[in-house]
């Protein structure tokens, strides 16, 4: 299923398995974390335990956190890899002692890279979807670099959240798309960019329902008061973006009515992974011509219907909307959380890229 692309481009997709098909940077990232994790494996095998498993797409560890093995801060990678190269221990002393410097190092990890990413945490429609017990829904991950220049700002809604954890991908779950944020800002590759999230924990198990009555400009407003005296955010250049349910419900999330009279419409809706079928294309059809869409998927994990999803998109289609889909294979332990960051990170290259090589 292809579609025309952003800038009149083809929507074909990433072909085969493993590293395949990716941009020249991320396959070679993906190649990098794919011949470490044959590696460590090797010397854990050989140490009687396996530490560290990386899927097949070479993005995200699992442990701890599903941070980019680029991100490791490099005390933490000797300290790791030491202990998994050393001989196994023959004593208690040495066990001991090499499990202390596993754990030195993943702390040293978690508290090196995820510390960094300043993130602000603001109040969201609390009421509507928060417990009692929960509050300030809202977080906004701020570039590090500081700049007198309007920013974009990527609003980025989740999923489906039956364990109502708050901040789901932002650290939430066990999840965190920060510290790739944090490279590719960081590295040039991207222009800096603000990327902020609602929560929803409450009534949010059932995809259908999620998201029912997300107002993106509402959304927009708290963050423009949040990062008031910190960044400003250009309001001309909002991305609306969102993971598997986010994309289910055919009257809210990303197919809520973000078109209000007299505001800037989105310059992109990004959909991962999202339901596709008759009513989830119809209701992404609904949207102004002038917002494209573009939309990644993988097969696995539940049954869709991308043909009547198709079907409901294209019928009666504006000549010049853009509606590109693409399919890529399943890729890691878990296809559908493992192709919300290779996606959103192609997405964001092609919307705020800088040509960069990473």
């Amino acid at each position: 299923m292809t579609g025309a692309g952003l800038g009149g481009g083809g929507g074909a997709g990433v072909g085969g398995g493993g590293c395949a098909g990716f941009s020249s940077s991320t396959e070679s990232d993906c190649a990098k974390a794919r011949a470490a994790q044959t590696l460590i494996n090797s010397a854990a095998r050989k140490a009687g335990r396996v530490l560290l498993t990386i899927p097949s797409h070479g993005y995200h560890e699992k442990v701890p956190e599903r941070l980019s093995l680029g991100m490791l801060p490099a005390a933490s990678k000797a300290r790791m890899f030491d202990a998994m190269f050393q001989a196994r221990p023959t004593t208690k002393l040495g066990r001991m002692r090499g499990a202390m410097s596993l754990l030195a190092g993943l702390a040293a990890l978690l508290g090196g890279a995820l510390a960094e990413a300043k993130t602000l945490y603001f109040p969201h429609q609390d009421t509507h979807f928060l417990y009692r017990f929960q509050r300030n829904g809202g977080a906004a991950v701020l570039p590090e670099q500081q700049t007198d220049e309007p920013l974009p700002l990527v609003v980025f809604l989740h999923g489906t959240n039956p364990t109502s954890e708050p901040h789901m991908w932002l650290g939430g779950g066990g999840r965190d798309l920060r510290p790739m944020i944090k490279r590719l800002i960081g590295s040039g590759q991207v222009k800096p960019f603000v990327l902020a999230a609602p929560s929803q924990t409450k009534n949010a198990g059932l995809a259908a329902r999620v998201w029912q009555g997300f107002d993106l400009n509402a959304f927009v407003d708290d963050v423009v008061k949040a990062t008031d005296g910190s960044v400003t955010i250009d309001r001309t250049r909002v991305v609306l973006a969102g993971h598997s349910g986010a994309g289910c419900n055919p009257s809210g999330g990303l197919a809520a009515d973000f078109w209000s009279a007299g505001v800037p419409l989105p310059l992109a809706l990004v959909s991962i992974d999202p339901c596709l079928d008759r009513k989830m294309g119809g209701a992404f059809a609904r949207r102004p011509t002038e917002v494209p869409l573009l939309l990644w998927w993988q097969p696995a994990i539940w049954i869709r219907q991308p043909a009547k999803f198709e079907a409901a998109l294209t019928r009666d289609k504006p000549e010049q909307r853009i509606d590109r889909v693409r399919e890529l294979p399943p890729m890691g332990a878990n296809p559908h959380e493992a192709i919300l960051p290779v996606a959103l990170e192609s997405a964001l290259r092609e919307l705020f890229g800088t040509g960069e090589a990473g």
